[in-house]
């Protein structure tokens, strides 16, 4: 089911406020720590939740060192290092919002949501003034729009299918 020009325009308006407020918030908090990845970790199904979050290579070796020591390294690296679930530390999610308050969502209508969801971080990625600019970014740095659900290696091989950026790009 398409989204409704009214609901293209209540997406981009609450998640460009809110990708500006968040990202500029957490880099005053932590102005020095280098960043390898930008996430959003969409619950589009319960009320379009959206976590936006960040998370630094301390970080991840801390949790990768905690709770999978004996995991294969190419999952790893994969699934884990961009899972925002398993960020952890003062990067990891720093902000929520609903992007459809008191609303449970159909299947038809998470992909279109996703899909926008991505327009719009490119949009936010493209604007020169955007706190995007301002993110310290590893050399690797990577940007992820995923529903929560979904593997990471799947969501970089869809977004990159939808807009070939580098930094929607696992190789």
């Amino acid at each position: 089911m398409p989204l409704t020009e009214e609901q293209k325009a209540r997406i981009q308006d609450i998640l460009q406020d809110s990708l500006k407020s968040h990202v500029s918030k957490a880099l005053e908090l932590q102005p020095s720590i280098q960043y390898y990845v930008l996430a959003l970790d969409c619950n589009i199904q319960e009320n379009g939740e959206i976590c936006t979050a960040l998370n630094d290579p301390k970080s991840f070796q801390d949790t990768a060192e905690k709770y999978y020591a004996n995991e294969d390294p190419a999952y790893l690296n994969t699934e884990i290092k961009y899972n925002s679930g398993d960020f952890n530390g003062n990067s990891a999610r720093i902000g929520a919002i609903d992007l459809f308050p008191n609303q449970e969502l159909e299947d038809s209508q998470c992909q279109p949501i996703l899909n926008e969801l991505i327009e719009q971080m490119v949009i936010f990625m493209e604007n020169p003034n955007s706190s995007y600019h301002s993110i310290p970014k590893t050399d690797d740095f990577k940007v992820i729009v995923y529903d929560h659900d979904q593997d990471a290696s799947v969501a970089f091989q869809a977004q990159y299918k939808l807009y070939p950026k580098p930094e929607f790009y696992l190789g």
